[in-house]
Formats: C-alpha cells, structure tokens, sequence
C-alpha cells in the first residue's frame, strides 16, 4: 500500500480509521485540494483524482515523483553519500545549511524536489516553514539517520500518482471542476486553539479567520453542487460555529506541533462532513 514520503505537519496518518470509516460509501472523482503528505489519498489510491497545495515546490515534488522516480531517486543518492559521509553532528549541520541555502535559490528543478526531501528528513521536527520571502528556514534537527529516503516507498507512491492530476496555487481553483457525486477532502492550516498555538506558515502567506469563512462559503457551495465534502479542523468554538449547519465528528488525535514533550498529548480534533 502507498503511504506518505514526506513527513508534514498535521499529517492524517493517525486519524485514517476515523476518516476512511466517515467517507461516503460511493464517489465519482476525488479531490484533495491542500494535500500536505496525502495520508488519506495513498491510504485508498482513490482512480480518478485531483490534487493540489498552495506550496508550489511541494507540488513539484509530487509531479517528479510521478513522472521522474528513477531519476530522483538518483539526485537523492548522490545527496546521501555526501551527507552521510560524516558522522559528525557539526560536519553534517554544515551540509544541512549548504544543501537549505542551494534550495532558496533554485528554481523549479528535479535537484529542488531531491532537496526539498532531504530538508525533511534533516530538519528540526520534520517541519515545512517559509519565512516572509519565501525561503525555507527551518534550522537542523539533531538525529543519526542511517538512510535519507526509501527507494520502495517512492516507487510504489510513483505508481499510485500515475493517473492523478496535480496541480498547485489556491485550493479554489481545482474545485472548480467537482461535480455531483465527487468526493472533496478538505484539511486546511487549523484554526489554532490559544494565541500561541497557530502554525499556519507553511508557505509566506499564511490562513487566518478570512480564510477559514471564505472556505466554509465554498463547503456551502460543493454541497449545494450535489458533491460530497469532509473537512478536518481544531475543536474550536470558531470552527463549530462556522460549520453548525453540517454534521461534526469529535476524534482524537495527538499533539504533534509543540517543541515542548509536555505539551504534547491526545486532544479531540473535528471531521466535518456535509452528506
């Protein structure tokens, strides 16, 4: 079975029993429009889909996964000798922060996407984070890997992603095509629960109130399109309010996002369904 090669925050690994047992029962095409690590996209390699994120260089990395496998695989072998040529914590820190600053400043490139996995490996947390110009800055992360990638798990991603369309830029934009009958998965940045819990920086720009009611807007919409959607998002009175018109399922899930272990742990999180 698929499963996601890159480490994401808010990633849905944990939560797959609760979102495949609410799913409809039957759907035409599917959609994923913030895609993140696609947990609930390769756990049921959905035939006829659409995938998207507003992270242009995440998108990337998917289209080479699917298109440019054995050629990644090598880019990211060449990388993994180099950096695991050391032992060294210092030496290898050092490599981290050549291998981020060559990322800034490239463009769209297969090198990119081989990069973009080897900073997810290597960072602190398996975070993704922009700072306001864009660059990816989040600092190295203290481990002793024996491997930076697994060959067989983008293979067999490779072959899941072979007949899905992927696109990148706002998540209204594919949307456009669901039609009655489709299946839309939404898993925005979460409304944060305190001040200090928000980590909406996946990109530059960022997904605050405004965003979240202009997304409720376009759930009304699908729904009244005759698709089916579920959404994911905190257990916050705001979320609860937006979405009181549709059905709300508590699940549990664990804190990932806090630098802290006590502040980790098992709290209740929404799936929203509109069917």
């Amino acid at each position: 079975m698929a499963k996601p090669f890159i480490k994401w925050v808010g990633g849905k690994t944990q939560l797959l029993p609760d979102l495949i047992r609410l799913m409809p029962a039957s759907f035409n095409n599917y959609f994923e429009p913030f895609i993140g690590g696609g947990a609930l996209y390769f756990a049921i390699e959905p035939k006829n889909a659409v995938i998207n994120d507003f992270n242009p260089h995440l998108s990337e990395l998917y289209k080479d996964v699917r298109d440019n496998v054995n050629d990644l695989i090598q880019e990211l072998a060449v990388i993994q000798e180099h950096y695991l040529g050391s032992d060294n914590h210092e030496t290898r820190r050092g490599f981290y922060l050549e291998y981020r600053s060559i990322y800034n400043n490239l463009g769209s490139s297969l090198y990119k996407s081989a990069l973009f996995l080897f900073l997810n490996k290597t960072c602190f947390n398996g975070v993704y984070r922009e700072n306001p110009r864009g660059e990816f800055n989040v600092p190295f992360g203290r481990n002793n890997l024996k491997s930076l990638f697994d060959e067989d798990l983008l293979r067999v991603a490779s072959s899941a992603l072979q007949d899905t369309e992927i696109a990148s830029g706002s998540y209204e934009k594919p949307l456009g095509m669901a039609k009655a009958g489709d299946l839309i998965y939404l898993d925005p940045p979460y409304v944060p629960l305190t001040k200090t819990a928000s980590f909406t920086k996946y990109t530059s720009g960022g997904f605050g109130r405004e965003e979240q009611i202009k997304l409720r807007d376009l759930f009304v919409k699908l729904q009244n399109r005759g698709c089916q959607v579920m959404l994911s998002n905190s257990n916050a009175d705001e979320v609860r309010d937006l979405y009181k018109n549709f059905k709300q399922h508590e699940v549990l899930a664990n804190r990932a996002v806090n630098c802290k272990a006590t502040g980790r742990g098992k709290i209740t999180e929404l799936i929203i369904t509109s069917y």
